[in-house]
C-alpha cells in the first residue's frame, strides 16, 4: 500500500494550511521526526477550511492530528525506510491520511477498545 504514494509526494518543512492551529501541529510534529531521523513525505490539496468551522470541532481536530502524526512517527523510528506519508485534502471538508509501515500486528478489531494498545509499554 505504501508504495503507491512514494510518487507525487514532497519532502520538505514546508507542509503549510491556511489555519495557524494546524499549522503549528505539523510543524512541531515534522521538526520532531526530523530529530528522529522519520521523514515525512506529503501531498496536499488546500482550500479554505472556514466553510466547514460549523461542522468540526476545531480543538478535537488538532488533538487528533497530533496524536495520529505521534503515533505515526513513533512506529516508523523502529522501521529501516523511516519515513511517514500525509495527504491532506481540504476540497470537502478536511481529510487527512497518514501513512505508514509498523513492526507490531494490529488487531483491527479490537483498534476501537478503550486502552488498547500494540505499543510494549502503555503510559495512561
Amino acid at each position: 500500500m505504501v508504495r503507491k504514494y512514494k510518487k507525487n509526494y514532497q519532502i520538505d518543512n514546508d507542509l503549510k494550511t491556511n489555519e495557524f492551529g494546524i499549522n503549528g501541529i505539523l510543524d512541531i510534529k515534522m521538526k520532531n521526526a526530523e530529530m528522529l531521523g522519520v521523514k515525512i513525505a506529503y501531498n496536499k490539496t488546500l482550500n479554505d477550511l472556514t466553510k466547514f468551522y460549523e461542522k468540526i470541532d476545531y480543538l478535537r481536530l488538532c488533538e487528533a492530528i497530533g496524536i495520529v502524526m505521534d503515533n505515526a512517527i513513533e512506529a516508523a523510528m523502529d522501521l529501516d525506510e523511516k519515513i511517514v506519508y500525509v495527504d491532506i485534502d481540504t476540497d470537502k471538508g478536511f481529510h487527512m491520511k497518514v501513512i505508514n509501515k509498523f513492526l507490531n500486528a494490529v488487531d483491527i478489531d479490537k483498534m476501537f477498545i478503550n486502552n488498547y494498545s500494540t505499543k510494549k509499554e502503555v503510559v495512561v
